[in-house]
Parts: C-alpha cells; sequence; structure tokens
C-alpha cells in the first residue's frame, strides 16, 4: 500500500487498565527519525497490513546499525538509546509498547531466566510477531477485553522471555491437572463477573505466565475464551426459557458484545435464534 503524502502524522496513546503502568502509541503516516531514550521495555511491531513490502526503516542501537520492515518486531531495553537514521519508504502504520521493567523482571524470575536481557534487538519470528499482533487485536476490538488483554499481555512478556532471552533455560514441570482444574472451577463458579489473570493464576498456585499457556494446553480454550462459552451457553439456556434477547445479561459489558460472541460462536445473532 502506497502512503498518502498528504496525510499528516497520527498518534495516539493508549493507557490500558488491565495491564498497569504500560503504555501504547498507535502512529499513523509518520515520517519523523525518532531518537528515543528507552526507560522502559519498548516493543515496536510494523504490521504487514497496511504497509508497502519495501519499506525499510534504518536505526541504530546497540553500536550497530538495523532494519526494520513489515512483518518485524523491534525489541528495546531500558537504559537503550536507539536512533532512526533513514527510510527507504516510511510505514504507514506501526505501533510500539511501553512495558514496565518489574513486568518483564518478573516474569523472568517466574519462567527461570537468569536475567531479562533480550538476545535479539530486531525479529521477524513468527511466533512473536502473532502474539504482539494478537495482543493488539484484543485492544482494538476492547470486547470485554480486560482478561483477553492481561492473557495477550502475558504471552507476549513469555515470548520476550523464552524465545529472545538470553539466559532462559526451560523448566520441564508442569502444573498437575488439579491446579489447572482449581483455576476451571473459579471460572465456572464466576463466569459472569470480571476475572483477572493473577487472581487465576493466585488459586491455581502457578504463576500467570505459566497459567495462560497451560490452561490452553489442557482445555483448548485460553481462560478468557473459555469464560466467554460458558457466557453463550448460559445465554442461549435464557433464551430457549424464552428470555427476550435484548435482556438476556450473562456478565457481557452491553448487547452488542453478547451479539458479537454469539454469531461468531453459532452463526445467528441471539434475536435469530430465539425466533427459531
Amino acid at each position: 500500500m502506497d502512503r498518502d503524502p498528504v496525510s499528516p502524522e497520527r498518534i495516539q496513546i493508549r493507557r490500558l487498565d488491565s495491564v498497569p503502568d504500560t503504555e501504547i502509541f498507535d502512529v499513523r503516516n509518520s515520517t519523523r527519525l525518532w531518537r528515543v531514550f528507552h526507560e522502559t521495555y519498548d516493543i515496536c511491531l510494523v504490521p504487514f497490513a497496511g504497509n508497502h513490502p519495501a519499506g525499510v526503516a534504518h536505526l541504530w542501537y546497540r553500536g550497530q546499525m538495523h532494519r526494520s520492515t513489515p512483518g518485524s518486531v523491534t525489541l528495546m531495553e531500558p537504559g537503550e538509546m536507539h536512533v532512526t537514521k533513514r527510510f527507504e519508504l516510511p510505514a504507514t502504520h506501526f505501533w510500539f509498547m511501553h512495558i514496565p521493567p518489574a513486568a518483564v523482571e518478573r516474569a523472568a524470575a517466574e519462567l527461570g531466566a537468569a536475567n531479562p536481557h533480550l538476545r535479539v534487538a530486531v525479529t521477524t519470528a513468527s511466533r512473536l510477531y502473532q502474539s504482539f499482533a494478537a495482543l493488539y487485536a484484543t485492544i482494538e476490538d476492547d470486547c470485554d477485553g480486560s482478561l483477553a488483554q492481561q492473557i495477550a499481555f502475558a504471552r507476549c512478556v513469555r515470548l520476550l522471555i523464552t524465545d529472545c532471552g538470553e539466559s532462559y533455560v526451560p523448566r520441564h514441570a508442569r502444573p498437575s491437572r488439579l491446579h489447572l482444574e482449581r483455576a476451571r472451577e473459579l471460572i465456572h463458579a464466576r463466569y459472569t463477573q470480571t476475572l483477572r489473570l493473577d487472581e487465576l493464576g493466585a488459586v491455581a498456585g502457578i504463576s500467570p505466565y505459566h497459567l495462560a499457556h497451560e490452561f490452553t494446553r489442557a482445555y483448548g480454550l485460553p481462560p478468557h475464551a473459555y469464560q466467554n462459552a460458558l457466557r453463550i451457553a448460559e445465554a442461549m439456556r435464557q433464551l430457549r426459557a424464552g428470555v427476550p434477547a435484548a435482556v438476556v445479561d450473562v456478565g457481557f459489558s452491553d448487547q452488542s458484545h453478547l451479539t458479537r460472541h454469539f454469531k461468531r460462536a453459532f452463526g445467528v445473532t441471539p434475536g435469530e435464534y430465539s425466533r427459531a
């Protein structure tokens, strides 16, 4: 996609209640040469969508030049400076996230890394790119996203350590099914309420960074999607019992979110299901 030369630069800053002290800068049509001293872990994603495949930014970081292209993720650490030197074609859209050092340090300790130093500055690893793209999608969607955002964020930080950390040593011990069942039971007991990933981890007795990953392994869905499936099942029960679709309440923030999830699951809206 060619960049519109007359479009002004637009920067939207978002601060997430679900992930404290984290900021996201959504940047459109920027041609500035960024010069940033990093006090946090800063992750920049240049999406494939909306950017010309030949777009390249050349940046100086840790004593050498690096190339950022569509589909790449740039990883900056606290205490470092980066300088964008030039563009071959500026990105029409990119976004970057400030992650507090404490969050990365805590994850490193829980995952068995001696320190949270990242061994790469720019990567095109698809797993890391997809994880940050998924996090961005939960923020854009804003669809009952507190738990979804926390899980997506935990996966991103986990992959920073496991895939990009310098001193990560995999731990082979996995939580027992009993630990995961405790988290599952809490979701069943409070599926209409707002849940946080840290409280699910606490009741299971394992790290939130492990919980989101291992829960998906055990039950096929991450905790937030599992919770939404329970909500949809209850909505179906209410509709079959004659409750009008407009007043069905299963914990979604509003009717539009219920309709979106219901149609995503079954291909019809709650009203269509009720009439059938």
